[in-house]
C-alpha cells in the first residue's frame, strides 16, 4: 500500500483501493492467495520445490468419482487458528476454493493471469 503511495503520490491517509484498482494491483489478503496459489500450482505440475510435494496430498478415495477431474487437495483436520495458517493447511484451502477452469491449466503464465483476473474481479467487483 506505501508503494502504490508513493508511485501515485497520494497521501498517507488517503484511501488505498481505488488507487489499487488502478494500478491493477491486488490487495494484501488476495496477494497472499495468489503467492499461496502460485506455489500450489508449482509443486503440482511442475513438482518444484520438491520438498512442498509431501505437504500436499490428493482426498483418499477408493472409488472413481466426478470430482477427481477437479484437482482438489485433501485439507488436513487442525484444531488452533495458527495451525491454520500452516502451508498444509492453508494452501489446500486456498487451491480448492478456486474455479476449476483455473486449476486445471497447463502453463505458469496463463494460470498466473488468470487467477489475477480472479481475485481482482472477486475484490473489485463483488
Amino acid at each position: 500500500n506505501t508503494a502504490a503511495r508513493v508511485i501515485t503520490l497520494h497521501r498517507k491517509f488517503d484511501h488505498i483501493t481505488p488507487v489499487l484498482k488502478d494500478l491493477h494491483w491486488l490487495p494484501v489478503k488476495y496477494r497472499i492467495k495468489f503467492k499461496l496459489c502460485s506455489i500450489v500450482f508449482k509443486t503440482l505440475k511442475i513438482n518444484e520445490p520438491v520438498y512442498l510435494r509431501s505437504l500436499l496430498s490428493y482426498p483418499p478415495t477408493v472409488k472413481l468419482t466426478r470430482s477427481m477431474d477437479k484437482c482438489l487437495l485433501h485439507i488436513p483436520r487442525c484444531k488452533t487458528v495458527t495451525a491454520s495458517r500452516a502451508f498444509r493447511i492453508a494452501a489446500p484451502t486456498v487451491w480448492n476454493k478456486i474455479p476449476v477452469a483455473i486449476r486445471n491449466v497447463d502453463s505458469l503464465p496463463t494460470f498466473k493471469q488468470k487467477l489475477k483476473t480472479f481475485f481482482f474481479r472477486q475484490h473489485f467487483n463483488p
